[in-house]
C-alpha cells in the first residue's frame, strides 16, 4: 500500500510538473501594448546600461528629430515578430518620425516597425539591421544593439538616407501614423538564428535524459518508469537548456502522448503488478 501510495503522489507530481512547465511560455508571454516610455526594459536585460540606451536615444531624437521606441519582452508569445511591432506602434500611436525596435530575448527574435513616410529607407533600414542589430543580439548585448541602432539611424539621416515605400518587410494596413491619419505602416523583422545554442542546449539535455534514464533503471528496475520519468522530464530540460518556448511546447505534447502511451504501464505501477527488468 505504501509502495501504491507514493506511486500516485510521484505521478500526480510528474503531471503537474509538466502543466507546469507547458503553461509557462503563456505565462512570460507580453502581449503588445501601449509603451509609456521609448526605453521599456519588461525582460530586464538592460541593467545598469538603461541610462546608456536612453541617452542614445535621446541624441537621435535632439539631433535627427526621429524617435526610437526599443521594447525587451521575454517572449512574444507566438504572434509573429512583425505582427507584434506593428500592433504596438499602432497602440501607442507611432508616427511618421517614429521607430519601434522589439526583441523578444527567449524566442531570439526581433522586429523593427515604421511608417511608409518613415525617414529611412527600407535597404538603410536592413543595412542597420545586418550590421548594427543582430550581431550584437545574437552575442546578447542587448542595451549595445540598442545603442547601436539609434547611431547607425543617426549617421544615416546624416548621410541622407531618404524613405522607402513600405516594401521591405511586409505591410500591414489599418493602423494609424501619428494618431490622426490613417496609414499603412510597414515592417521588416528578423530571426535570430543561433543553432549552436539550441543545438548544444538539445545535446546536453539528451544526455541529461540518458542519465536520468539510467539512473531510474537502476534504481527502481522498472523499465516503463524510467520510460516515463523521462517523458516528463523531457520538458524540463527542453526549458532549462535552450528556453525555446517552441521546443518547449512540442517536447511537451510529446511528454503527454507518451504518457498516455504507458497508461497501461502506470496502471500496473499503480497496482503493484509491473514487470521489474530481468524478470
Amino acid at each position: 500500500m505504501r509502495v501504491r501510495a507514493a506511486a500516485n503522489v510521484g505521478l500526480a507530481g510528474w503531471l503537474v510538473l509538466v502543466a507546469l512547465v507547458l503553461a509557462a511560455p503563456l505565462a512570460r508571454a507580453e502581449p503588445p501594448a501601449r509603451l509609456g516610455t521609448q526605453v521599456v526594459d519588461r525582460a530586464g536585460v538592460l541593467g545598469d546600461r538603461v541610462g546608456a540606451v536612453q541617452d542614445a536615444v535621446d541624441a537621435l531624437a535632439q539631433e535627427r528629430n526621429v524617435s526610437l521606441f526599443v521594447v525587451f519582452v521575454r517572449t512574444f508569445g507566438g504572434v509573429p515578430a512583425r505582427q507584434w511591432a506593428d500592433q504596438t506602434a499602432a497602440a501607442s500611436d507611432l508616427g511618421l518620425n517614429d521607430i519601434v525596435l522589439a526583441v523578444a530575448v527567449d524566442d531570439r527574435a526581433y522586429a523593427y516597425s515604421v511608417d511608409n513616410q518613415f525617414p529611412i529607407s527600407d535597404d538603410d533600414l536592413a543595412a542597420v539591421a545586418t550590421q548594427d542589430i543582430e550581431p550584437r543580439l545574437r552575442d546578447g548585448d542587448w542595451a549595445g544593439a540598442a545603442v547601436g541602432a539609434a547611431r547607425a539611424y543617426a549617421d544615416v539621416l546624416a548621410a541622407g538616407g531618404g524613405s522607402g515605400d513600405g516594401s521591405g518587410g511586409g505591410t500591414t494596413d489599418g493602423s494609424t501614423g501619428g494618431g490622426t491619419t490613417s496609414t499603412t505602416q510597414r515592417s521588416s523583422a528578423a530571426r535570430l538564428v543561433v543553432p549552436a545554442l539550441v543545438v548544444g542546449g538539445l545535446v546536453v539535455g539528451g544526455l541529461a535524459l540518458v542519465g536520468s534514464w539510467l539512473v531510474m533503471a537502476v534504481t527502481t528496475r522498472y523499465s516503463s518508469l524510467s520510460a516515463i520519468t523521462v517523458s516528463v522530464l523531457a520538458p524540463v530540460y527542453v526549458w532549462v537548456f535552450t528556453r525555446n518556448p517552441a521546443l518547449i511546447l512540442a517536447t511537451g505534447i510529446m511528454a503527454l502522448l507518451l504518457l498516455w502511451r504507458h497508461r497501461s504501464n502506470i496502471q500496473k505501477l499503480l497496482a503493484g503488478t509491473e514487470t521489474k527488468i530481468g524478470q
